[in-house]
């Protein structure tokens, strides 16, 4: 199994850290010690590996200033790949129904 885990910002933000997806990962490895989990912090460095190798899951930590970012990915990613699994996580997730609905829409349009 493939997995890439995304904490992206905008290539001219500069530097982050890993910490929140590096915590997924190695919480994952505990239970699938074999998946392969890859971390990307920007969207030029994720598209280019995706391009050449296709995950089974993408993860995304979605905040207020990646919600966007990580919503056209998933698009781009579908229209690439519709097998891929893209899983959405994170504090900028609305628990509520119609705020899926309205999260949501982009990919039902």
């Amino acid at each position: 199994m493939k997995i890439y885990l995304c904490d992206l910002v905008h290539n001219y933000l500069g530097v982050g850290t890993y910490l929140n997806i590096g915590y997924i990962a190695a919480y994952s490895k505990k239970y699938f010690p074999k998946a392969q989990i890859e971390l990307f912090k920007y969207p030029d460095d994720f598209m280019r590996k995706f391009k050449e190798e296709k995950p089974d899951i993408v993860g995304f930590g979605n905040y207020s200033w990646s919600a966007d970012l990580n919503r056209n990915l998933a698009n781009w990613i579908k229209s690439l790949a519709p097998e891929t699994i893209v899983v959405f996580g994170g504090p900028n997730i609305d628990y509520s129904s119609n705020s899926y609905k309205r999260f949501f829409k982009p990919f039902f349009c």
